[in-house]
């Protein structure tokens, strides 16, 4: 495999690293959460906490995640590559600590609803700012929008199956160039894989979302404030990509469902 991926893994490793040696919120709260990779995604998880006053939320955030691996010798991930279904794909979970008034949790109503639109406000600047964002994604493009939603029940979680649309992150480094510690992760897309595209082009994905409330019980009283738990991916609505959602959301149901235990 090429230098950038030894990289990438080695800067996802590090950084996850400076995540343990200086405990986020759902670390202080004595709240497991271990990375997920399946086959064909990088062989490492990047664990990052993103505030409120970033997020410009009543929320603060604990990421982990991962993308496509690299192909061969490529300076890039999968991530960039249209011909691979691991397009525009990163999956992983979310650890959400809510400031909400009345100790609501995040993504949640006052009756223990679940509120998926106001669960996906974070994906909405997951999408578009943190990830498309970071490459130069212009505001305008920055396109995420869900066009359907499914709410129902799996093993005591919240489950949305959703399609939506999102800005791709493919773009020309040499004309758009983001923030360059970006490409450390997700490596520098050839030129070549925006021919016939326009770069952060619109897709629309489908995905399944999980989410739960962590019982007030099982949270340190380190970390007084009510945490949601959250876990999916998008991928692209097309047969290789449902079949690439089925590998992640195994592997994430396989890791994640027995993690928050029952009220």
């Amino acid at each position: 495999m090429g230098a950038h991926r030894e990289l990438a893994i080695s800067a996802m490793r590090a950084v996850s690293h400076q995540s343990i040696a200086k405990p986020d919120f759902m670390e202080k709260a004595h709240l497991a959460l271990p990375g997920v990779t399946v086959p064909g995604s990088l062989p490492q998880t990047l664990r990052t906490e993103v505030g409120a006053n970033e997020l410009k939320l009543l929320a603060d955030l604990v990421l982990i995640w991962s993308i496509g691996d690299y192909e061969g010798e490529n300076d890039y991930s999968g991530y960039y590559d249209p011909e691979r279904p691991w397009y525009n794909v990163f999956f992983g979970a979310y650890g959400i600590r809510s400031y909400k008034p009345d100790r609501l949790a995040w993504g949640y109503d006052k009756d223990g609803r679940p509120d998926f639109n106001e669960f996906l406000e974070i994906a909405r600047i997951d999408y578009n700012n943190f990830t498309a964002g970071q490459f130069g994604c212009p505001p305008e493009k920055m396109s995420f929008k869900v066009r359907k939603l499914v709410k129902s029940r799996d093993n005591g979680w919240d489950l949305a199956k959703i399609h939506a649309f999102v800005p791709s992150g493919l773009h020309d480094p040499i004309y758009t160039l983001g923030q360059p510690g970006s490409y450390v992760v997700y490596g520098i897309p050839s030129v070549k894989l925006l021919e016939g595209r326009e770069p952060y082009e619109r897709l629309e994905m489908y995905g399944q979302m999980y989410m739960r409330q962590v019982p007030q019980h099982c949270i340190h009283k380190d970390v007084p404030q009510p945490i949601t738990f959250a876990f999916g991916a998008l991928c692209q609505d097309d047969k290789p990509g449902r079949k690439l959602l089925d590998e992640i959301m195994t592997a994430l149901k396989d890791r994640y469902l027995t993690l928050i235990p029952e009220s």
